[in-house]
C-alpha cells in the first residue's frame, strides 16, 4: 500500500483515531532505532551532553521536580479562542504567545 493511499485512509478515521494513529506510529519508529542514522553534529552533541552528566551526575532535576515546574508554568497559561477562525493563541506569564491552529471544528 502507497503512503498515499495509506494517509487517504486515516482522513477517514475521527480526530482522536488520527492521534492514536499518530502515537502508535511514533512508538514504532523507537522501536527501530538502527533505522534513524545520527548526523555527526547529532552524536557529537550526544556525546557532550553525556561527557556532562558524567562529570556532574547531580547537575540536573529529578522528574518529580520538572514535572511540578511544567504543571506550574501551565496552570499561569491563557488560552484565546477566536470563534471566527479555527485558531487560539496562548498566552503565557514569561510573555510568550503562540498561536494554535486547532484540530477539532470551528466554534459556533
Amino acid at each position: 500500500m502507497s503512503t498515499e493511499s495509506l494517509l487517504q485512509e486515516a482522513r477517514i478515521l475521527s480526530v482522536a483515531e488520527r492521534m492514536q494513529l499518530v502515537e502508535e506510529l511514533w512508538d514504532s519508529i523507537g522501536e527501530q532505532p538502527a533505522d534513524l542514522p545520527l548526523t555527526a553534529e547529532q552524536r557529537d552533541e550526544l556525546d557532550r551532553r553525556l561527557a556532562d552528566c558524567e562529570a556532574d551526575p547531580n547537575a540536573g532535576s529529578p522528574w518529580s521536580e520538572v514535572r511540578d515546574r511544567l504543571e506550574r508554568r501551565n496552570e499561569r497559561r491563557i488560552t484565546f479562542a477566536f470563534p471566527s477562525s479555527r485558531n487560539a493563541a496562548t498566552y503565557d506569564s514569561p510573555g510568550r504567545y503562540n498561536i494554535i491552529q486547532l484540530l477539532a471544528r470551528p466554534f459556533g
